[in-house]
C-alpha cells in the first residue's frame, strides 16, 4: 500500500534488497565514524543505533508483507 501510494510498480523484492543494503552502509558508516573517534557517533554507537539500523533490516522483509498489519496510529 504503501509503495503503491508513490507510484511504484517495481518488484517489492528488489526495493527491499536496495532499502536494506542502505540501511545496512549507515550502520557501517556510522560504525566507521565512531572508530575515527567522532563523539556524536561515539555517542549513537553508545545507544545502539547501528544495531537498531542492522535489526530494521533483517526486519523489513516482514514489516513489508503485503498482508502485515498497518501500525496503530
Amino acid at each position: 500500500m504503501f509503495l503503491s501510494a508513490y507510484g511504484w510498480s517495481g518488484d517489492i523484492a528488489t526495493f527491499i534488497a536496495t532499502v536494506q543494503q542502505r540501511v545496512r552502509a549507515s550502520a557501517e558508516g556510522i560504525r566507521r565514524t565512531a572508530a575515527a573517534g567522532d563523539p556524536a557517533y561515539r555517542a549513537m554507537i553508545a545507544n545502539a543505533v547501528d544495531r537498531d539500523l542492522e535489526q530494521t533490516a533483517v526486519e523489513m522483509p516482514e514489516i513489508l508483507r503485503p498482508d502485515h498489519p498497518a501500525p496503530s496510529r
